[in-house]
């Protein structure tokens, strides 16, 4: 009779498990690049994204979008994506509008995300690259996609691999699901 028991506990708890997954379809947490990116575009900088517009997760993920910027490691910086451990994300990061000034001649802008804390890359790069002949304003699909399950609370940015004429990054979207 206790192998019943162990048996209606379990499965029990796969309901409750499934349960929790089944509240999260339809939830993301969603922010924007709000104000335009004009300074802190170079290399090893990360899009500020500062403005949090859908937050379903109840603390599981949250932006920095008070402290000041920074580039370095391991430090708090406004753009900043926390992420709460033991969990599985869904993440995906873009610059949407993005202005070069280089004529003639070609742009590019490239990124991904990495954990700001360790600096390492979780995501591949994506490239956006054309030549032109004018001053530009591009609206693009530059987006950064990953799934990410980190085993304690880890921070994460879309940083700029590299780039070349960038003037301005005009806005951004960042959405998180949990799985």
């Amino acid at each position: 009779m206790s192998s019943r028991v162990n048996v209606k506990n379990d499965i029990v708890a796969n309901v409750m498990t499934c349960s929790e997954v089944v509240s999260n379809v339809g939830k993301v947490f969603v922010a924007t690049l709000y104000a335009s990116q004009t300074a802190d575009i170079a290399p090893l900088d990360h899009l500020k994204f500062d403005t949090v517009i859908e937050d379903p997760y109840d603390g599981l993920v949250s932006l920095d979008v008070s402290s000041a910027y920074t580039s370095a490691l391991g430090q708090p910086s406004i753009g900043r994506l926390t992420l709460s451990g033991g969990k599985k994300y869904l993440v995906s990061w873009s610059g949407d509008m993005i202005a070069f000034n280089l004529s003639p001649g070609a742009f590019r802008f490239e990124s991904a995300i990495r954990n700001a804390d360790t600096g390492d890359y979780v995501s591949p790069s994506k490239l956006l690259y054309q030549d032109i002949r004018q001053p530009i304003l591009i609206f693009s699909d530059n987006r950064c996609q990953c799934v990410l399950e980190p085993s304690s609370n880890a921070r994460y940015e879309l940083t700029i691999v590299s780039t070349d004429g960038l003037q301005s990054v005009q806005s951004g979207e960042l959405r998180v699901q949990i799985l």
